[in-house]
């Protein structure tokens, strides 16, 4: 695989870890929503199960 670099100011930039810091970047946010989507409908379980208030189950 050839890396490509990009000459700017003097210095180097590895598009390689550009394109990966990138990726985290997209699908880190992602995967908090899609957790937080999963876990919202169960909070009145959770109440009930530790028997505790809304504002603590929250």
């Amino acid at each position: 695989m050839i890396e490509m670099e990009v000459a700017r100011n003097g210095g180097t930039y590895d598009m390689a870890y550009a394109k990966k810091a990138m990726l985290v970047v997209v699908i880190l946010p992602l995967l908090v929503m899609y957790t937080e989507a999963m876990l919202t409908p169960a909070l009145p379980t959770i109440q009930k199960e530790f028997g505790i208030n809304p504002n603590n189950v929250s």
